[in-house]
């Protein structure tokens, strides 16, 4: 995982107070985004999430039933980030 990435997802989990709270402040961000597909897409729709990064926001895609791929150019984020979305669907 670059330093990049590194510092980021390690920051802003420790500034949020775990990797829940992180993920809720990031999903928040990302709201408008994810009503839009709500409204657009029917549940078990495909999604691509380019640039998917700490896989946050495809975390919570794949919660609600999304079929969802993410993508980055950082093979250690996605390794993360596939950790992430196992955390989030259980």
């Amino acid at each position: 995982m670059t330093e990049r990435w590194k510092d980021y997802v390690t920051q802003g989990v420790q500034v949020a107070g775990g990797p829940i709270p992180f993920a809720l402040k990031q999903w928040t961000f990302l709201l408008p985004i994810f009503s839009a597909i709500l409204r657009t897409l029917p549940s078990g729709g495909k999604v691509l999430d380019v640039g998917c990064g700490a896989g946050i926001f495809t975390a919570l895609l794949a919660h609600h039933g999304f079929q969802i791929v993410g993508v980055d150019e950082d093979p250690e984020i996605v390794a993360y980030a596939k950790g992430m979305v196992a955390f989030f669907r259980s």
